[in-house]
Protein backbone atom coordinates (compact mmCIF):
# COMPACT_ATOMS: atom_id res chain seq x y z
CA UNK A 1 0.00 0.00 0.00
CA UNK A 2 1.54 2.91 -0.63
CA UNK A 3 1.84 6.10 1.52
CA UNK A 4 -0.73 8.60 -0.25
CA UNK A 5 -3.16 5.91 -0.26
CA UNK A 6 -2.32 5.15 3.61
CA UNK A 7 -2.94 8.45 4.58
CA UNK A 8 -6.53 8.26 3.05
CA UNK A 9 -7.30 5.21 4.37
CA UNK A 10 -6.91 6.41 7.85
CA UNK A 11 -8.49 9.89 7.11
CA UNK A 12 -11.68 7.76 6.16
CA UNK A 13 -11.12 5.32 9.23
CA UNK A 14 -11.20 8.22 11.88
CA UNK A 15 -13.97 10.22 10.16
CA UNK A 16 -16.34 11.07 13.10
CA UNK A 17 -18.92 9.04 14.16
CA UNK A 18 -21.95 11.70 12.71
CA UNK A 19 -20.42 11.43 9.67
CA UNK A 20 -20.37 7.57 9.53
CA UNK A 21 -24.00 7.19 10.86
CA UNK A 22 -24.65 10.15 7.89
CA UNK A 23 -22.43 7.41 5.35
CA UNK A 24 -24.62 4.51 6.28
CA UNK A 25 -27.53 6.31 5.32
CA UNK A 26 -26.46 6.21 1.35
CA UNK A 27 -26.31 2.15 1.32
CA UNK A 28 -28.94 -0.66 2.33
CA UNK A 29 -27.80 -2.25 5.91
CA UNK A 30 -26.78 -5.67 4.06
CA UNK A 31 -24.41 -3.37 1.89
CA UNK A 32 -22.99 -1.19 4.94
CA UNK A 33 -22.70 -4.70 6.91
CA UNK A 34 -20.74 -6.14 3.79
CA UNK A 35 -18.84 -2.74 3.48
CA UNK A 36 -17.46 -1.56 7.06
CA UNK A 37 -18.27 -4.64 9.33
CA UNK A 38 -14.73 -5.25 11.04
CA UNK A 39 -12.88 -2.19 9.98
CA UNK A 40 -12.08 -1.82 13.21
CA UNK A 41 -14.27 -1.49 16.86
CA UNK A 42 -15.73 1.76 16.43
CA UNK A 43 -17.28 0.81 13.37
CA UNK A 44 -18.71 -2.02 14.37
CA UNK A 45 -19.91 -0.10 17.22
CA UNK A 46 -22.00 1.76 14.85
CA UNK A 47 -23.01 -1.30 12.84
CA UNK A 48 -24.39 -2.21 16.02
CA UNK A 49 -26.25 1.76 16.83
CA UNK A 50 -27.60 0.96 13.64
CA UNK A 51 -29.21 -2.16 14.39
CA UNK A 52 -27.73 -3.65 11.32
CA UNK A 53 -26.13 -6.26 13.68
CA UNK A 54 -28.81 -7.26 15.69
CA UNK A 55 -31.74 -6.81 13.59
CA UNK A 56 -31.75 -8.79 10.71
CA UNK A 57 -35.09 -8.19 9.19
CA UNK A 58 -33.50 -7.29 6.07
CA UNK A 59 -32.01 -10.94 5.45
CA UNK A 60 -35.94 -11.15 4.07
CA UNK A 61 -35.52 -8.54 1.02
CA UNK A 62 -35.82 -9.86 -2.49
CA UNK A 63 -33.01 -7.40 -3.42
CA UNK A 64 -29.90 -9.30 -1.86
CA UNK A 65 -27.59 -10.60 -4.59
CA UNK A 66 -26.46 -14.19 -3.53
CA UNK A 67 -22.65 -13.49 -3.42
CA UNK A 68 -23.68 -10.67 -1.06
CA UNK A 69 -25.57 -13.31 1.21
CA UNK A 70 -22.88 -15.77 0.87
CA UNK A 71 -20.61 -12.95 2.30
CA UNK A 72 -22.74 -12.30 4.83
CA UNK A 73 -23.05 -15.85 5.99
CA UNK A 74 -19.64 -16.70 5.81
CA UNK A 75 -17.47 -13.57 7.09
CA UNK A 76 -20.29 -11.62 9.77
CA UNK A 77 -22.56 -13.93 10.55
CA UNK A 78 -20.02 -16.30 12.79
CA UNK A 79 -19.35 -12.82 14.51
CA UNK A 80 -22.57 -11.71 15.39
CA UNK A 81 -24.63 -14.96 16.67
CA UNK A 82 -24.78 -13.47 20.00
CA UNK A 83 -25.50 -10.32 18.82
CA UNK A 84 -28.97 -11.03 16.96
CA UNK A 85 -32.53 -10.14 18.50
CA UNK A 86 -34.57 -10.07 15.49
CA UNK A 87 -34.37 -12.27 12.54
CA UNK A 88 -36.76 -12.53 9.31
CA UNK A 89 -36.03 -15.50 6.70
CA UNK A 90 -38.00 -15.93 3.63
CA UNK A 91 -36.96 -18.83 1.29
CA UNK A 92 -39.24 -17.74 -1.69
CA UNK A 93 -37.39 -14.97 -2.36
CA UNK A 94 -34.20 -15.23 -1.22
CA UNK A 95 -31.28 -17.25 -1.32
CA UNK A 96 -31.43 -17.87 2.70
CA UNK A 97 -31.92 -21.06 4.01
CA UNK A 98 -33.08 -22.09 7.08
CA UNK A 99 -31.10 -24.96 7.70
CA UNK A 100 -27.68 -22.34 7.47
CA UNK A 101 -28.32 -20.93 10.56
CA UNK A 102 -27.03 -22.14 13.71
CA UNK A 103 -29.84 -20.94 16.47
CA UNK A 104 -28.38 -22.44 19.19
CA UNK A 105 -26.06 -19.57 18.88
CA UNK A 106 -28.13 -17.13 19.23
CA UNK A 107 -28.94 -16.77 22.99
CA UNK A 108 -30.56 -13.25 22.60
CA UNK A 109 -33.02 -13.73 19.61
CA UNK A 110 -36.61 -12.71 20.78
CA UNK A 111 -38.33 -12.32 17.71
CA UNK A 112 -38.14 -14.86 14.43
CA UNK A 113 -40.14 -14.56 11.58
CA UNK A 114 -40.96 -17.20 9.16
CA UNK A 115 -42.04 -16.92 5.53
CA UNK A 116 -42.61 -19.61 2.45
CA UNK A 117 -40.13 -22.47 4.99
CA UNK A 118 -40.45 -25.52 2.27
CA UNK A 119 -38.98 -27.97 4.37
CA UNK A 120 -40.99 -29.54 8.13
CA UNK A 121 -37.69 -31.24 9.35
CA UNK A 122 -36.06 -27.67 8.41
CA UNK A 123 -38.33 -25.96 10.60
CA UNK A 124 -38.40 -28.74 13.47
CA UNK A 125 -34.37 -28.38 13.88
CA UNK A 126 -34.82 -24.56 14.16
CA UNK A 127 -37.34 -24.56 16.84
CA UNK A 128 -35.46 -27.19 18.72
CA UNK A 129 -32.41 -25.07 18.89
CA UNK A 130 -34.42 -22.08 20.15
CA UNK A 131 -36.62 -23.87 22.87
CA UNK A 132 -34.93 -21.68 25.53
CA UNK A 133 -35.58 -18.38 24.20
CA UNK A 134 -39.21 -18.46 24.87
CA UNK A 135 -39.14 -16.25 21.98
CA UNK A 136 -41.47 -14.61 19.52
CA UNK A 137 -42.33 -16.36 16.48
CA UNK A 138 -43.88 -14.93 13.55
CA UNK A 139 -45.24 -17.81 10.80
CA UNK A 140 -46.80 -17.04 7.34
CA UNK A 141 -47.40 -19.09 3.70
CA UNK A 142 -46.46 -22.66 5.02
CA UNK A 143 -49.83 -24.18 3.12
CA UNK A 144 -48.30 -26.71 1.22
CA UNK A 145 -47.63 -29.03 3.77
CA UNK A 146 -50.13 -27.20 6.82
CA UNK A 147 -50.52 -30.34 8.47
CA UNK A 148 -47.10 -31.52 8.99
CA UNK A 149 -45.87 -27.92 9.85
CA UNK A 150 -48.81 -27.47 12.13
CA UNK A 151 -47.62 -30.70 13.76
CA UNK A 152 -44.18 -29.01 14.74
CA UNK A 153 -45.50 -26.10 15.41
CA UNK A 154 -47.55 -27.88 18.30
CA UNK A 155 -44.38 -30.02 19.30
CA UNK A 156 -42.74 -26.52 20.44
CA UNK A 157 -45.43 -23.92 20.90
CA UNK A 158 -45.32 -24.04 24.38
CA UNK A 159 -41.60 -22.82 24.27
CA UNK A 160 -42.98 -19.63 22.68
CA UNK A 161 -44.12 -15.87 24.64
CA UNK A 162 -45.77 -14.73 21.32
CA UNK A 163 -46.83 -16.87 18.22
CA UNK A 164 -48.10 -14.66 15.08
CA UNK A 165 -49.58 -16.61 12.36
CA UNK A 166 -51.39 -15.86 9.09
CA UNK A 167 -52.60 -19.51 7.66
CA UNK A 168 -55.74 -20.91 8.79
CA UNK A 169 -54.49 -23.52 11.35
CA UNK A 170 -56.43 -26.81 12.77
CA UNK A 171 -56.21 -26.31 16.22
CA UNK A 172 -55.69 -29.83 18.13
CA UNK A 173 -54.04 -29.05 21.06
CA UNK A 174 -53.75 -31.72 23.55
CA UNK A 175 -52.18 -29.93 26.70
CA UNK A 176 -52.69 -26.71 28.38
CA UNK A 177 -50.15 -24.59 27.20
CA UNK A 178 -48.60 -22.29 30.27
CA UNK A 179 -46.23 -20.16 28.34
CA UNK A 180 -47.95 -18.80 25.50
CA UNK A 181 -48.89 -14.97 26.46
CA UNK A 182 -49.62 -13.74 23.06
CA UNK A 183 -51.07 -14.85 19.96
CA UNK A 184 -52.52 -13.47 16.25
CA UNK A 185 -54.06 -15.86 14.29
CA UNK A 186 -56.55 -17.18 12.29
CA UNK A 187 -59.37 -19.58 12.60
CA UNK A 188 -60.61 -21.94 10.12
CA UNK A 189 -63.76 -21.92 12.46
CA UNK A 190 -65.36 -20.15 15.26
CA UNK A 191 -65.85 -22.80 17.27
CA UNK A 192 -61.85 -23.06 17.25
CA UNK A 193 -62.78 -20.19 20.28
CA UNK A 194 -63.31 -22.83 22.45
CA UNK A 195 -59.95 -24.75 21.90
CA UNK A 196 -58.15 -21.30 22.61
CA UNK A 197 -59.89 -20.86 25.87
CA UNK A 198 -59.55 -24.18 27.46
CA UNK A 199 -55.58 -24.97 26.49
CA UNK A 200 -54.23 -21.48 26.74
CA UNK A 201 -55.15 -19.94 30.59
CA UNK A 202 -52.51 -17.51 30.84
CA UNK A 203 -53.13 -15.76 27.39
CA UNK A 204 -52.61 -12.61 28.00
CA UNK A 205 -53.28 -10.87 24.17
CA UNK A 206 -55.67 -12.40 21.67
CA UNK A 207 -55.90 -11.15 17.65
CA UNK A 208 -58.29 -13.07 15.84
CA UNK A 209 -59.04 -13.22 12.17
CA UNK A 210 -61.53 -15.89 10.37
CA UNK A 211 -63.29 -16.49 7.29
CA UNK A 212 -66.79 -14.85 6.48
CA UNK A 213 -68.10 -18.12 8.15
Amino acid sequence: MSFSSTIIRNYFINLPDLIILELFNYFTPINCVQLFFDIDERWNQLLHEKKYLTHLDYLSSRYICPSTYTYFCRRVLPKIYHQIVSLSINENITCAKLKTFHFIKMKNLKYLKLSFIYQPEDLDQCLQQLEKNHIELGIQFMNRCKKEFFQILLKHIDNFEAFHCSDALNLKFNRQLLNLKRLTIWLECLSDLCTLFTYLPLLEYLSIQGTSR
